[in-house]
């Protein structure tokens, strides 16, 4: 036993009087405990020393506590906390606005940078949205943040308007525009940001912050980067969706699904059809047409996308074997889910239908997102490769939609690489899209994978498009999607037309 608990240890008084002190004492000067008087110079000293490496690591585990690991910013239960004080303090007419910011496609690029690197991410984010705020002219003392869940960050702003609370999110928006270097590789990310403005949207801070929240999925829906102020109409949109994803139970069991298709056709000879994409569409029996969008994120959180998804294969390639017995042959494409592709009897499903349809394995190809096709620790490559050993084609879809590597192309062997619309837009105008499309076309090129370019808008894009040796070419300026009968039409229609000029 060391000379200064010995001392402790034979004066109980002594003991209840420095633990006193330790109470009163753990964040304050300890050289001024009149308990540690008593103590020799040399135990003294001890004590304080003790305590005070015992007061640093205290107050250290409790800005743990407090603080958001990854961000910096106020942990979850700290922001709700200090909010809800905050909100006690203040009367219920003083005005403020609770912003709630979502980042668009988070998993995507938790799958391709690893979560470390997207930690990096969210943690400039978080650091960019600071900065900003205080650049417009917000004090410390006014304002709180907090990371929620995940990619959710919100913040409260004291004393600011509905006109202030756009400018401010405008601001953040443009600061979040700029790319973000992780390892010094440039990625863009953007976030969808709702607001809920007190008094007029709720007095309450659960309230406003749920509010927030519903105008940030409002947000989503408009698109990346979006941003919206509540109206009141989020909230009879919410309880729809709760309706509207109960009735999705039912839309398998009474045929209210069913599916389009949108041709492909060659960038060189764009009268040539050589394969069509199935799009999956919902008719609700009373509120009738509902988006993609919409019921898609319904049926994943209500864990009914699996189901979905084996319904779309089997209809998909039925349609296939009814087509080529009419002698069109056309590559059938369908989209799969993460969900569907983590499925163990995803394999045998296919090989199933295409078994039972008698639909060669090269007419059919299944369409996956990069992030979709490198998640999961390799599983998803796996049955990728098992497809594809079976003959059937593999594609990527989306790509260069957000955070996308050229590496990735050589990881895996796609069949097709499918350049999503956002790069292709604006292509006529923008050299750098050109060049940066020219990139990936020569890559693809090298890898031996075909280019499909989607969202194929304009009549011009065509021949630049062909220029630049894509191979095919999707969407409306070509075809919107079209139900079976009216694609068999629009084919037949556009056969008698070729015939006719040879």
């Amino acid at each position: 036993m060391s000379a200064a608990r010995a001392v402790v240890a034979n004066d109980g008084r002594l003991a209840d009087r420095i633990a006193q002190a330790i109470d009163r004492m753990i964040f304050g000067d300890f050289s001024d405990a009149e308990e540690l008087s008593e103590l020799t110079p040399e135990l003294r000293q001890k004590f304080i020393q003790l305590l005070d490496a015992f007061a640093h690591r205290l107050k250290a585990a409790h800005d743990l506590g407090e603080r958001d690991s990854t961000t910096g910013v106020l942990s979850r239960h700290s922001f709700r906390f200090a909010i809800a004080a905050r909100f006690a303090e203040s009367s219920a007419e003083r005005t403020g606005v609770m912003f709630f910011c979502n980042v668009d496609g988070f998993k995507r690029f938790n799958d391709l940078l690893g979560t470390a690197n997207a930690d990096r991410l969210l943690a400039q984010i978080a650091m960019r949205i600071r900065f900003t705020v205080a650049a417009i002219g917000v004090i410390k003392s006014q304002w709180l943040v907090g990371r929620l869940w995940g990619d959710e960050i919100a913040f409260y702003i004291e004393d600011m308007d509905r006109a202030a609370a756009v400018r401010c999110a405008r601001a953040i928006q443009s600061a979040l525009s700029e790319p973000f270097f992780i390892h010094e590789e440039g990625i863009a990310a953007t976030a969808c940001i709702g607001m809920a403005c007190r008094p007029n949207d709720g007095v309450g801070h659960d309230v406003l912050l749920r509010h927030a929240e519903l105008a940030m999925r409002r947000a989503k829906l408009v698109g990346r980067g979006a941003v919206r102020l509540f109206d009141g109409s989020e909230q009879a949109d919410a309880e729809a969706a709760v309706v509207l994803e109960s009735s999705l139970d039912q839309a398998l069991l009474h045929d209210q699904f069913h599916l389009v298709y949108q041709p492909q056709v060659e960038a060189r000879d764009v009268g040539r059809v050589v394969g069509v994409e199935a799009l999956l569409r919902w008719h609700h029996p009373e509120r009738g047409p509902i988006g993609p969008e919409i019921f898609i994120p319904l049926a994943e959180r209500r864990g009914l996308i699996g189901n979905i998804g084996r319904w779309v294969i089997a209809q998909a390639l039925s349609a296939s074997a009814r087509w080529l017995r009419q002698g069109i042959a056309c590559r059938m494409s369908v989209n799969l889910s993460p969900v569907e592709l983590m499925r163990d009897d995803l394999v045998g499903h296919i090989h199933e239908w295409l078994t039972r349809t008698g639909v060669p394995p090269a007419m059919f190809e299944v369409e996956v997102t990069e992030s979709t096709a490198f998640a999961s620790g390799g599983q998803a490559g796996k049955r990728l490769a098992a497809l594809r050993a079976m003959g059937v084609g593999v594609a990527m879809d989306d790509f260069g939609a957000g955070y996308s590597s050229l590496a990735r192309l050589t990881e895996m062997p796609f069949d097709r690489l499918k350049i999503d619309r956002s790069l292709v837009e604006d292509i006529l105008d923008r050299e750098d899209r050109r060049m940066v499309l020219d990139c990936v076309v020569g890559l693809a090129r090298t890898l031996g994978q075909q280019v499909v370019v989607e969202g194929v808008e304009r009549s011009e894009q065509i021949s630049l498009l062909s220029d630049m040796s894509c191979d095919l070419l999707q969407g409306y300026v070509i075809s919107p999607p079209l139900k079976e009968d009216a694609l068999l039409a629009w084919l037949h229609s556009r056969t008698t037309d070729r015939v006719a000029r040879d």
